[in-house]
C-alpha cells in the first residue's frame, strides 16, 4: 500500500513539475498572467510576472476576528516574497512568491527518488515481481514464472 501510494504521490509532483517548467518558459513575457480560482469570500488564486509564481488570499477583514491586531509585514529575499497588506476598502491580502525554478527544483523530489527506487533491486529477490528467492534452486520465481539467473558463486579470494 506504501509503495502504491508512494506512486501516485510521485505522479502528482512529476505534473506539478512539468506545470511549473511550463509556467516558468511561458512566464518568461512581459505580461502578467492572473487567474482567481474562487471568486467567493475568501478569494484566492496565482499570478505570474515578472519572473514570479505569486499566490494570493484576499479576505474581508471583518470575517478576521480581531483585524487591527496583526500589522501588515512585508519580507523578500531575491525572488522569494511574503506580504500581509490591509487596505482602506476593509479588506486584508495575503501573497506568497517564488521563482518558478524553486516550485520545479521541489516537485522534481518524489520522481527523483521513485526512479531511483525502481532502479534498484534487491539481491535475492525476483526482477519481475519482487518475491523471496531465498532457498529456491529451481531457477525460475514460485509466484510469477520468471526465469531468475543462479547467483554466481563468491570469487573473491581468501586468504589462509
Amino acid at each position: 500500500m506504501r509503495r502504491r501510494l508512494f506512486a501516485v504521490a510521485s505522479a502528482i509532483s512529476l505534473l506539478l513539475c512539468v506545470g511549473s517548467a511550463g509556467l516558468w518558459v511561458w512566464g518568461r513575457t512581459d505580461r502578467m498572467h492572473y487567474w482567481t480560482l474562487r471568486a467567493h469570500d475568501p478569494t484566492w488564486g496565482f499570478c505570474l510576472y515578472d519572473g514570479k509564481i505569486t499566490c494570493w488570499v484576499q479576505s474581508e477583514a471583518s470575517l478576521i476576528a480581531n483585524p487591527d491586531a496583526v500589522d501588515d509585514v512585508s519580507i523578500g529575499v531575491g525572488k522569494f516574497w511574503y506580504l500581509r497588506d490591509s487596505d482602506h476598502s476593509n479588506s486584508r491580502v495575503w501573497n506568497v512568491s517564488v521563482p518558478p525554478w524553486f516550485l520545479v527544483c521541489v516537485s522534481a523530489v518524489l520522481p527523483v527518488l521513485w526512479i531511483l527506487r525502481r532502479k534498484r533491486k534487491p539481491p535475492g529477490r525476483c526482477p519481475a515481481c519482487g518475491y523471496s528467492l531465498t532457498g529456491n534452486t529451481s531457477g525460475t520465481c514460485p509466484e510469477c514464472g520468471t526465469p531468475v539467473p543462479k547467483e554466481p558463486a563468491d570469487k573473491s579470494p581468501r586468504s589462509a
